[in-house]
């Protein structure tokens, strides 16, 4: 069975429309790099964190950024 059915990715185009109508500018530059932790969560079953994991990964982004 393939790693990514299509609840995981209903999933992530889900969470990239919440992401992006957020933080729109500054979450194009960081998507590849949420992208990546949503996948590795979604491998660890850890559904129910992704969205705090979502908020850190962009204020460490912002962070680096400044």
């Amino acid at each position: 069975m393939p790693f990514f059915s299509i609840d995981s990715k209903w999933l992530l185009y889900s969470l990239d429309d919440y992401i992006s109508d957020i933080y729109i500018q500054d979450y194009v530059d960081c998507k590849e790099r949420i992208i990546a932790k949503v996948k590795e969560q979604m491998k660890q079953r850890k559904i129910f964190e992704l969205f705090n994991l979502i908020e850190e990964t962009f204020k460490s982004y912002k962070e680096e950024k400044r």
